[in-house]
């Protein structure tokens, strides 16, 4: 329920690394190197160890995201929650998936040139680069929510989203962009 990740960690081309806490429904705190109780913590630095084509962090409860969390040698980065995923802090990833547990919202700032979402509860994605709604990235197609709305924002001037892809909600879709491509 704690890592302290500090060396390497490899995997061979195209295979996958995968994070998950020995608890059920221990939360996830991405961006900060504490763990408190209850909490398994982990950091952009340690993220930052780990190479592999697909990186997993799974947790059974929520996942927070307080601070700068990034997995630059990861391929694909995936966050699955079995709770909600929400937080003030930004997650940076070329090719990034977010899932959200049943009947959960997912809320995220995110830099990411190519990313994927999934949720049954509302979607609210702000993303600070140019990005591509992906077609499928593990598993994931486009940015949709089965019982809820999605919400997109490029908050960086003259942000491009293209799609060419499912962004689909089952309330309401709202897109922000200076340009769009779908």
């Amino acid at each position: 329920d704690r890592m302290a990740l500090a060396g390497a960690t490899n995997s061979a081309s195209g295979q996958t690394v995968s994070l998950t806490s020995h608890s059920a429904t221990l939360a996830m705190d991405l961006g900060t190197a504490t763990d408190t109780s209850g909490t398994l913590g982990l950091s952009g630095a340690e993220l930052n160890t780990i190479t592999t084509g697909l990186l997993k962090l799974t947790s059974t409860g929520d996942v927070g995201i307080s601070g700068a969390a990034s997995a630059a040698s990861a391929g694909v980065l995936h966050i699955t929650s079995g709770g909600m995923i929400s937080g003030g802090g930004t997650i940076t990833h070329g090719h990034l998936t977010l899932s959200a547990g049943a009947g959960q919202s997912l809320t995220a700032n995110i830099n990411s040139a190519n990313f994927a979402a999934a949720a049954d509860g509302d979607i609210q994605i702000s993303n600070s680069a140019a990005a591509a709604i992906a077609t499928t990235v593990d598993g994931v197609v486009g940015v949709q929510s089965t019982a809820g709305g999605v919400t997109l924002v490029m908050t960086t001037a003259d942000g491009l989203l293209t799609s060419n892809t499912a962004i689909a909600g089952a309330n309401f879709v709202s897109i922000q962009a200076d340009r769009m491509a779908l």
